[in-house]
Order: C-alpha cells, then sequence, then structure tokens
C-alpha cells in the first residue's frame, strides 16, 4: 500500500473496507510469525478468570476521534509507533477477530496490557512501517483500539 501524507480522509472508503482487513491482517501476520509480539507483550503474568467484555464499535465517536487525532499532526514515525503501541495493548485480550466487518469485538479484559513492552511495541512498530499504511488508516486504527482501550477499562 501507498504511503499517503494526506492528514486523513474518515470519509473515505479505506476507514471502512479494504484499509480495516489490510492493518488486521498485518497484525493477525505479525502476531503469528512473531513469538515477541505475544510472549513480551507484558501479559506473561495472566489472571486465570475471565473478563470478557464486548465493545459496540461506533464508527462515528471513532471516526470524531480520528479527526482528532489527525489534527495533532504527528510526524508518521510517530503515528505508526501509537498505533502499535494500542494494539500491543489490546494484542492479547481479542477473544473475537477484529476484521472491520464486525459492529462489535469481544476482548478479554484480563488480558488487556496497561503498559506494553518496549520490545513488543517496537516489534509490530517495524512490521507496520514496513506495510507503510497511510496517515489516514492509522489515525483510523488508533482511534478505534483506543476506543476499544477506554471502553473496556470503563466496564
Amino acid at each position: 500500500m501507498a504511503h499517503d501524507d494526506k492528514q486523513g480522509n474518515p470519509d473515505s472508503m479505506l476507514f471502512w473496507q479494504g484499509g480495516l482487513k489490510q492493518i488486521d491482517d498485518l497484525v493477525q501476520n505479525v502476531k503469528n510469525s512473531s513469538s515477541a509480539v505475544g510472549a513480551s507483550s507484558g501479559s506473561e503474568k495472566r489472571n486465570a478468570v475471565k473478563n470478557i467484555v464486548s465493545v459496540a464499535l461506533d464508527k462515528e465517536a471513532i471516526k470524531k476521534r480520528a479527526e482528532e487525532i489527525a489534527s495533532w499532526k504527528n510526524p508518521y514515525d510517530v503515528s505508526v509507533w501509537l498505533f502499535a503501541e494500542a494494539e500491543t495493548r489490546l494484542a492479547d485480550a481479542y477473544v473475537t477477530v477484529l476484521d472491520g466487518t464486525s459492529a462489535s469485538v469481544q476482548i478479554d479484559a484480563s488480558k488487556v496490557v496497561e503498559s506494553p513492552s518496549r520490545e513488543a511495541t517496537d516489534s509490530l512498530a517495524r512490521a507496520i512501517y514496513a506495510r507503510r499504511p497511510g496517515l489516514p488508516e492509522l489515525h483510523w486504527f488508533l482511534a478505534e483500539r483506543r476506543y476499544i482501550y477506554e471502553k473496556v477499562k470503563g466496564a
């Protein structure tokens, strides 16, 4: 996917279709191919009791957050890092796949990592950076992960 320096058009179809699937596929591939992401995400100490939370994905709320994130005007590499950190925080907690087609996602709140390790975040950030997603996509995915995290923590 080509790098896009536009500050984000949340109405773009990339947010709703192909972009969602591509980044989520990337995240799944990295998690499957790199034991470092899951093994060192900071979740080594896991609770045996599951605390499953269903999060309805409010696309309008996520869109608003993506617009706010775009207004920060972070450099590309910072946006990649923030997305990788947000995804690493949730990576081990997904009960259902976040694929852009469902209106909700289930998260095991007991597996959410408050402070993911630098190594796990770096590993995922490098994989994301290699794919060069556009800034609008990074803004959307960061907004989505933060939305999910806040809903899980507020539950």
